[in-house]
């Protein structure tokens, strides 16, 4: 069992296909990768400052989705680079 810290709220999590990483996010707008073959690691982050991240989804071992409260908008990661390749509007906010 191991505990990996945050200094804000959790609302969402995710693990990756194969479960050898978790994904962690919140209103603080970051989403944090943690390896879990090494948790004593730190996180890879993919940061967007602007966002509460409320949903997250791993569709591929590349792409994080994620999705906000508060916008009509999911947003596509790419987690070789860590940065935000695409958005994509919806027509209500994201339940």
């Amino acid at each position: 069992l191991h505990t990996f810290e945050h200094r804000h709220i959790v609302r969402a999590t995710t693990f990756s296909k194969d479960d050898s990483k978790i994904f962690t996010a919140g209103h603080e707008g970051k989403i944090r990768i943690y390896d879990l073959k090494k948790p004593e690691a730190e996180p890879t982050i993919c940061e967007d400052k602007r966002a509460k991240i409320q949903y997250l989804l791993t569709p591929s071992e590349s792409l994080i989705v994620s999705s906000d409260d508060k916008e009509k908008m999911i947003k596509v990661w790419d987690t070789r680079t860590l940065k935000h390749v695409k958005s994509l509007e919806t027509s209500g906010v994201i339940t």
